[in-house]
């Protein structure tokens, strides 16, 4: 039976163990007392206590002003509040706080937490440490030491480009990405807040080093350029950085702490090649943005093809011709030859024109060779076509002309055309080498057309000659007697090798009076002033002019019966 009263009692002592364990044993946690100077309030926060045995009654807010008593503010019986707020009548007063909970588990006791001040002090003031460019991603990130301020509740980040500080970002941690953007670089500020929000001043603006690059690919240098590192206050030294083909990087070159550029040219066209510059200040450094060049070397066509040299109606040469790739030619040289073995420049033209016209030839006196030579950008020649020859054509004193040269697969057929009267060009004769007629040729504008017929670009071309007309010598027949009531009235010119366009007659009566002047191709109806003359013997005058150059006064009279 004592046994068995012992173990009773040792049951009770344990029940009440339990039960105090899980009573309001600690009171309210004071966190932080903050004031708002906008409306004067001052908001006390706390962590509430535990309360699992169920014997919570209520808060009781004390204050006190500029070190006097402590006076009752308020009393709270929610357990779950943990803010008060505390409206000053005066913002320049100095207030302390702690808080009594009631009760704990006997029901009796309570518990006192500690007493806490008004929060006025801002946190200390920091540095950044240094912004720099992550090698891996590129992102621009900022970073700093811990500030050692109890207080310190994080960090707000700033993009301090207006001056003023316009907020990007807060992190509890001691680095933050600025931006994600390589390209979007500012200067950057932060200041520490406390856990009443109140803010430390604004850091140094820092901004990392930006590297640009100009490739020079005809003088084989690359040139590098960059904004200083701004915000520490002195730079250390600088080291470039460089990774060819995608290998490992490797220090290129230490400069000077107010060096802003660097020439490097130990490189072929063909490489790729990445730079960057770490900034180095006491045990910081900051890496500026990475920049790639792809070199290569410049592509030279694979032909540069003349189409055709050819003679106009004009009596100039149209020269054409094509070149591929075509990427890196600046312009193409065009040089012309009276031999084809000396030639000169007479023109240049853009890459991205491919003809040309010679206006300074004399196409019925010579034939001229023209070669077309392609020029890249750093002005060295790179192809040059195949020798084309005009086709130069002589009638007297038989008809002859030289070969064209030179197409890839030579004259396919050489043709022989003749233009009447102005009309239409027709073919009267063809052959696959230079044209000889037999038959003696007659009146008319003669040419020679020579065709390439599909080459390697899977194309064909055409190339004409000069123009030359073969026109009779000069012959004149004059009517010598008119009759009006026949089919003979009128007075007419006729004959061959006549240059109507120059020849003129004038007819005049007995008194010396002029009746008609009119061009040679032109008959008259012998009338003046709309009238018709009188039977008789009138006087006329022909100024003729031959297609050959010959020139004749001829003077006569002419009956007119009625």
């Amino acid at each position: 039976m004592i046994i068995l009263a012992d173990l009773r009692i040792l049951v009770v002592i344990c029940l009440l163990i339990g039960v105090n364990s899980l009573a309001v044993t600690a009171p309210a946690q004071l966190l932080r007392a903050c004031i708002n100077n906008d409306n004067t309030v001052v908001t006390l926060s706390w962590n509430p206590p535990e309360d699992k045995c169920g014997s919570f009654a209520k808060y009781r807010v004390y204050g006190s002003e500029n070190n006097g008593a402590f006076q009752l503010l308020d009393e709270i019986t929610n357990l779950a509040v943990s803010e008060y707020p505390h409206g000053l009548s005066v913002i320049n007063t100095n207030w302390r706080y702690y808080m009594v909970t009631l009760n704990t588990c006997d029901g009796l006791d309570s518990t006192v937490s500690d007493t806490i001040d008004v929060d006025i002090l801002y946190p200390d003031n920091i540095q950044i440490d240094s912004v720099s460019y992550d090698l891996t991603t590129q992102h621009i990130i900022a970073g700093w030491t811990a500030n050692i301020a109890p207080d310190t509740d994080g960090y707000q980040i700033y993009n301090f480009s207006s001056g003023d500080g316009d907020s990007i970002g807060y992190t509890l941690e001691t680095n933050y990405t600025v931006t994600t953007n390589p390209n979007n670089r500012f200067p950057i500020v932060i200041a520490t807040l406390d856990s009443c929000s109140l803010s430390s001043l604004l850091s140094t603006p820092h901004m990392p080093a930006f590297l640009n690059s100009n490739i020079d690919t005809c003088e084989n240098e690359i040139t590098l350029n960059w904004p200083l590192y701004t915000g520490w206050d002195a730079i250390d030294s600088q080291v470039i950085f460089y990774s060819f083909n995608n290998l490992d990087y490797r220090p290129l070159a230490v400069v000077s702490s107010g060096t802003n550029s660097f020439t490097f040219n130990n490189f072929n066209l063909g490489d790729s090649i990445n730079f960057y510059v770490r900034t180095f200040s006491e045990n910081k450094s900051s890496s500026s943005n990475i920049v790639r060049i792809e070199t290569r070397e410049l592509v030279k066509p694979n032909y540069v093809y003349l189409d055709y040299v050819t003679v106009t109606n004009q009596g100039q040469i149209e020269i054409q011709w094509q070149a591929k790739p075509d990427q890196d030619i600046d312009h193409y040289d065009i040089k012309m030859s009276k031999n084809g073995l000396v030639f000169n420049s007479i023109s240049q033209t853009n890459a991205f024109t491919n003809s040309y016209t010679d206006v300074s030839v004399s196409t019925n006196q010579e034939s001229y060779f023209y070669n077309i030579v392609a020029v890249d950008k750093c002005g060295a020649a790179i192809d040059s076509g195949n020798i084309s020859q005009s086709i130069l054509l002589h009638l007297e004193p038989n008809l002859e002309h030289n070969d064209y040269g030179i197409w890839e697969n030579g004259v396919n057929l050489y043709e022989l055309e003749l233009q009447e009267d102005g009309s239409t060009w027709s073919n009267i004769e063809s052959s696959a080498s230079a044209i000889t007629p037999i038959e003696e040729l007659t009146t008319g504008c003669y040419r020679i057309k020579a065709t390439e017929e599909t080459n390697s670009l899977s194309e064909s071309n055409v190339s004409y000659s000069n123009i030359v007309c073969k026109q009779d010598s000069l012959k004149v027949f004059v009517t010598e007697s008119i009759n009006s009531t026949t089919s003979n009235n009128r007075f007419a010119i006729y004959g061959t090798g006549v240059d109507h366009e120059k020849s003129t007659y004038q007819v005049y009566n007995r008194w010396g009076e002029l009746l008609v002047h009119n061009r040679t191709d032109q008959t008259w109806l012998f009338t003046y002033n709309n009238k018709p003359i009188q039977s008789g013997v009138y006087l006329y005058v022909i100024d003729v002019h031959g297609n050959l150059g010959e020139k004749r006064t001829i003077k006569g009279t002419v009956h007119v019966l009625r």
